[in-house]
């Protein structure tokens, strides 16, 4: 399978231009056709940032993360969670990556490509409508907080309206999008080595020298969420006066450590469990 990031065959030329030219001197070159059409610098500046950032994807491996045999996400770190981490916090599994959000439900994008440029997160998200490529990108600056990054962009740029204008009314709340990619990067980067979580599959492919194609290896990264089902009360935490039995989904916890005036914090994972000890099962539905 060709990595998505050779799609469109506008990108895939301007992305043989700017591995000559360099990025400066890219954004250069274009900056009088946005001018000419209109455009603003601020819009050269995005769409250079987002071929920059399709580029450092095929140098650092062509890496694509799915979520294997399910539309959602439901092993995730809770919103509550990361709006309290620094955007410093946020750990990369790879330098530059894809992940495919072709069957999320929870997103109106069919791709969200990620890249550390050594001082910010840069999250280019797009999807392909009327045979064009529409995107929307998110810079988060490391030190800062990811909560403040995130409603800045969204809020202060009108973000979500202009998403809702291109993808239509009906588009996916950006919040939960962002926060969800979020989880997804931190559970590749923690269970990166931990095969029954996260799954690796290499494929080579032969390349285009007619369409600007290169020779390149798929790295495609599956997530693999566990599935749990309930089988006797052994599997069930007795703690607590609960009568109902319910299941606590797999997340992230942010726990403190050192001295309890000044703590550091570190991202650990609490696995799905049972809760309860009653005999009564609560009856939400979650689909894996």
């Amino acid at each position: 399978m060709k990595h998505p990031i050779y799609r469109a065959q506008s990108d895939r030329d301007m992305m043989k231009k700017m591995m000559v030219t360099g990025t400066q001197e890219f954004k250069s070159l274009i900056m009088p056709t946005f001018i000419s059409a209109g455009r603003t610098e601020s819009e050269c500046s995005v769409y250079s940032n987002r071929i920059a950032t399709l580029l450092q994807v095929q140098e650092n491996g062509c890496v694509l993360i799915k979520l294997k045999d399910s539309e959602h996400w439901n092993e995730s770190m809770s919103e509550k969670t990361i709006k309290k981490m620094d955007v410093s916090d946020l750990k990369m599994p790879y330098k530059a990556f894809t992940i495919d959000l072709t069957n999320a439900a929870w997103s109106g994008y069919e791709y969200v490509h990620v890249f550390f440029d050594g001082e910010s997160k840069v999250f280019t998200f797009e999807t392909v409508e009327d045979g064009g490529t529409r995107y929307h990108q998110m810079k988060l600056d490391d030190g800062k907080n990811i909560e403040d990054e995130i409603d800045a962009i969204l809020t202060v740029f009108d973000m979500q309206q202009m998403i809702d204008r291109v993808l239509g009314t009906e588009s996916k709340d950006m919040r939960e999008t962002i926060y969800k990619c979020i989880s997804i990067i931190m559970f590749t980067s923690m269970f990166q080595k931990v095969t029954d979580k996260v799954l690796l599959h290499k494929v080579a492919n032969k390349g285009s020298k007619k369409r600007s194609i290169p020779d390149h290896v798929t790295t495609t990264v599956y997530l693999s969420q566990p599935s749990y089902t309930l089988s006797g009360k052994n599997n069930i935490s007795s703690r607590g006066s609960s009568d109902k039995t319910w299941m606590q989904k797999g997340h992230f916890r942010r726990q403190p450590y050192g001295s309890r005036s000044a703590p550091t914090y570190k991202s650990i994972w609490i696995d799905a469990m049972w809760k309860g000890s009653g005999s009564k099962v609560l009856g939400k539905i979650v689909k894996v």
